[in-house]
């Protein structure tokens, strides 16, 4: 009796059996991330997803609020994989734009837990970048919390008053240059006064820092800083003390350098957060 081969589909099975057990072992070793963003129950920004990293693992996610509109709202946390998933509250409220991206490297885990070599990617959204010669695999999306108007009318208001705070001491700067040749020590008495009480109504009289544009107020802060030092400077040149004078405040140049500096950031945040007129006309027709 004659032995019959095997039958043609049993063999054709066998080998995508083969080819199916070597596309899941391939798999295997690759990273995978996914996120997506949303607003939290207590109305707050909220990242989640999956990584398929060991048990444990720590992600960076990390958000920045409308930095192209100048905006410096930055929030970054670790979070751990916990059965494949992770979950991130970044407790930020305000109405923005959001950039957010999620990161997976050695540089922010125990040593041993992510492997020295970097990592194999399927996901065309996935990057792997090399810092220092150590691997971090990144994902980026956005989201937003209320709407572009919303977003417009916060960074606006904080706009103005950065906008007044420069223009008040723009004028507080040219009259202090008008009384500079006098000798009146009066008049440069009642100059003091007044910008304290201007100083009030603007920023330079708050506790902390502009949490949307810190550098503009930070650099109004130090002009208005280098305004009191070249004020004591003529003060000190009208009472006869010449010597302290110049240990104060030789001339305008660290002022004029502050007030340049803040005017250009201050402009470029106008541009960047002008509203396109056709924008509230489309939210209400949505």
């Amino acid at each position: 009796m004659l032995k019959s081969n095997p039958p043609r589909n049993l063999l054709l099975a066998f080998i995508f059996l083969l080819i199916f057990v070597n596309a899941c072992r391939h798999s295997s070793d690759q990273t995978t991330l996914t996120a997506t963003a949303s607003v939290g129950p207590t109305g707050s920004l909220t990242v989640n997803g999956r990584c398929n990293a060991p048990e444990g693992s720590l992600l960076m996610v990390r958000a920045l609020g409308a930095p192209d509109k100048g905006s410096q709202v930055e929030q970054a946390m670790l979070t751990p994989v916990r059965q494949g998933e992770f979950f991130a509250d970044l407790g930020l409220f305000d109405t923005l734009s959001y950039r957010i991206s999620v990161s997976l490297s050695p540089s922010w885990n125990t040593e041993g837990r992510l492997p020295a070599p970097p990592p194999k990617v399927g996901d065309p959204q996935l990057k792997i970048a090399d810092h220092g010669g150590v691997w971090e695999v990144r994902l980026e999306t956005t989201a937003r919390l209320g709407s572009p108007a919303d977003e417009t009318q916060l960074l606006s208001r904080h706009w103005k008053q950065l906008d007044e705070t420069l223009a008040s001491l723009e004028r507080d700067v040219e009259s202090l240059r008008g009384l500079e040749k006098k000798t009146g020590r009066g008049e440069i008495a009642r100059w003091f006064r007044l910008h304290q009480d201007h100083r009030r109504d603007t920023l330079l009289a708050a506790d902390g820092i502009d949490p949307f544009f810190p550098a503009v107020h930070a650099e109004l802060k130090d002009a208005d800083e280098a305004l009191l030092k070249r004020f004591h400077a003529i003060l000190s040149g009208l009472t006869g003390a010449d010597d302290e004078a110049g240990k104060l405040s030789e001339n305008w140049n660290a002022l004029d350098q502050h007030l340049a500096k803040a005017r250009r950031l201050i402009t470029d945040i106008s541009e960047s957060i002008k509203e396109d007129p056709n924008s509230a006309k489309n939210e209400k027709h949505d």
